[in-house]
């Protein structure tokens, strides 16, 4: 059910989901802090939203690719006169 739920929101691929996955994971940890629970599952929300977030960030900040070489170059005017 989980991994359904992550699929969900990776294919959302939206910045605002990631935010709300960290929300949703901090809510979670203090609830599981509030009655005394391991908060590791917590910590995986956590963890997946920021996940998202850096995907993001990653995806956004690409440089564009380098401009192709030529591999067959024309002699320039100086070469030709020589």
């Amino acid at each position: 059910m989980l991994e359904r739920i992550i699929a969900a929101l990776n294919s959302l691929n939206q910045p605002w989901v990631a935010i709300t996955v960290i929300i949703i994971g901090i809510v979670f940890d203090m609830e599981c802090k509030r009655f005394g629970v391991a908060n590791d599952a917590a910590t995986g929300v956590i963890g997946a939203g920021i996940g998202l977030l850096t995907g993001q960030g990653l995806k956004h900040s690409d440089p564009p690719p380098p401009p192709a070489n030529p591999t067959t170059a024309a002699p320039s005017p100086q070469e030709k006169t020589k």
